[in-house]
């Protein structure tokens, strides 16, 4: 009896330990090795990819260029023609790097360097255009940014990883009209906690538009075999949608959708919207000729692995406009029409290479291994339980039936009463 006790005992036993570690104990190792890999600390790999990536990132400028310049000032409306792109290759660092051990943060300075790639940029783009049009940034090119950002470090809580806790110093921007766009919500859009809820928003937080957009799941995604999620951003809607009625310039005076106005934080009259008028209102799509919004070239997305926290695929697209109206005591404005004016637009696009994403489908193989070894042991634990408890119900049918009874004899007759005739090797003298 006692082996298939024992058998059902080590099926269960497996069965059970199967249970634990699959579903308990490996993806426990597992969470702490990625959690502890991706904390902020000192001398750590993925700080020095954090404060110093060394790969460019892409960088490309169109140019909205006005064709009938005479025309609008006769009245007309806008032409516009997209030139470009002017490619750059971006170069980011952060510096200035100090620590914070009493609440978990490091602080720093942004750094951003682009150098032009006439190769991959349109035929016959020299890059000198940009003079007379540039973008804003690129006037600081390689200088450090004055905005000081600190960020949570992710050692005492990895769910805190790269949140942004101050800008310049302060818990709350100042730029705008009130809460909750003056929030410091997000990270600083470089590095993500682990872990995520796929269909939680991504939120992270600009210092160059001074304000922290949210990119919202739409749909699973893959990007080189590894599986991901994607998520699509657009600008506030502060006339629809009350909490982002603090972005308006005045409590009276709010643009229409897909649209912000840039002045509190840049100081200069520019409003921004996605490419083309992408999702903005219609009204501006309306003053202007030229522009052809489409999805595929001018929406703001992201691909991105939840469990690592880790962005494969990106792109930041965005357009800055100015608005045109009549100044009668401007000669040159007096007659020219109403209109949002597309000046320019930059997309910032982010691609991981195979020797990053060979790392994140290293890990989706190793837990499909797991997995794999898990249910294994679970069914072995189930058939040697499941042989264990058959052999031992055998056995016990076999010893309640017992063997087949013999027959009774009594007084020379047999159960059915017929005499029995005895007979011996004696008998027969």
């Amino acid at each position: 009896m006692q082996l298939p006790v024992g058998l059902a005992a080590g099926g269960g036993g497996v069965f059970f330990m199967a249970v634990v570690a699959g579903w308990y104990g490996m993806p426990k190792l597992i969470s702490s090795q990625i959690a502890s890999g991706l904390a902020l600390k000192k001398g750590s790999d993925i700080r020095q990819m954090w404060s110093n990536f060394s790969d460019p990132i892409d960088f490309r400028v169109y140019v909205l260029n006005l064709t009938n310049p005479e025309a609008v000032h006769r009245g007309e409306k806008p032409i516009v023609q997209e030139i470009g792109p002017y490619f750059y290759e971006e170069y980011k660092q952060k510096v200035k790097l100090r620590d914070h051990k009493e609440d978990d943060t490091v602080s720093y300075n942004n750094k951003i360097t682009w150098l032009f790639n006439q190769g991959k940029s349109a035929p016959g783009l020299t890059g000198d255009e940009m003079v007379t049009m540039p973008h804003p940034l690129l006037l600081k090119n390689g200088t450090v940014d004055a905005g000081r950002l600190r960020v949570k470090r992710g050692i005492q809580n990895i769910d805190d990883l790269g949140r942004v806790v101050a800008f310049n110093g302060e818990p709350k921007m100042s730029s705008w009209r009130g809460d909750p766009c003056n929030d410091l919500r997000g990270t600083d859009s470089t590095i993500f906690p682990p872990f995520r809820d796929p269909k939680e928003p991504i939120v992270a937080f600009g210092a160059d538009l001074c304000l922290s957009l949210g990119a919202n799941w739409e749909r699973k995604a893959e990007y080189m075999g590894v599986p991901g999620n994607r998520y699509t951003a657009e600008l506030p809607d502060m006339k629809g949608n009350p909490e982002h009625h603090c972005y308006c310039p005045t409590e009276q005076t709010c643009l229409e959708k897909g649209t912000l106005d840039l002045s509190p934080c840049a100081g200069a009259p520019v409003i921004a919207t996605l490419p083309h008028f992408y999702l903005a209102s219609e009204t501006y799509l309306q003053t202007v000729s030229g522009l052809r919004p489409t999805k595929e070239n001018h929406e703001l997305f992201m691909v991105f692995e939840s469990t690592t926290g880790s962005p494969m695929e990106a792109r930041k697209r965005l357009q800055f406009n100015m608005f045109l109206h009549k100044i009668n005591k401007i000669d040159l404005l007096a007659n020219v029409p109403y209109a949002l004016m597309p000046l320019i637009w930059v997309e910032e696009g982010l691609a991981l290479e195979e020797k990053y994403v060979s790392t994140l489908r290293m890990l989706f193989r190793m837990q499909g291994i797991m997995s794999g070894v898990k249910w294994t042991l679970m069914a072995v634990g189930m058939g040697m339980a499941g042989a264990g408890g058959y052999l031992h119900f055998k056995r016990r049918k076999e010893l309640v039936v017992g063997p087949a009874e013999p027959k009774k004899v009594v007084a020379g007759h047999d159960t059915t009463g017929h005499p029995i005739r005895l007979e011996s090797s004696h008998s027969r003298y």
